[in-house]
C-alpha cells in the first residue's frame, strides 16, 4: 500500500512538472490569461472599494459627524440621484 502510493504520487507529481513545463515552453498562454483575468478583477474590487469609501465619507458629511467638502456630491445629486442631500 504505502510503495504504490509512493510511486503513484511521484509519478502523478513527475507528470504534473512536465505539463507546466511545457506550457512555459508554449508561452504560458493559459497562466497569461488567468493573470489577465486576477488583474481585471482586482482593478473592479479596487474601484468599487473606492465608490463605497466616497459614498460613506458623503453620508457621514450629511450626518454632521465630518466637516463638509464637497468632493462631487452636488453634482452627484443634481445630474444622477439624490442621495446625499449636502
Amino acid at each position: 500500500m504505502g510503495c504504490t502510493e509512493e510511486r503513484s504520487k511521484g509519478k502523478r507529481a513527475q507528470k504534473e512538472k512536465a505539463s507546466m513545463e511545457q506550457e512555459v515552453g508554449r508561452g504560458g498562454d493559459h497562466y497569461r490569461a488567468t493573470i489577465r483575468r486576477c488583474n481585471v478583477a482586482l482593478v473592479c474590487i479596487v474601484l468599487i472599494i473606492v465608490v463605497l469609501i466616497w459614498m460613506i465619507t458623503g453620508l457621514s458629511m450629511r450626518a454632521g459627524m465630518i466637516p463638509y467638502f464637497d468632493l462631487g456630491y452636488s453634482w452627484f445629486d443634481q445630474t444622477i440621484f439624490v442621495f446625499f442631500g449636502l
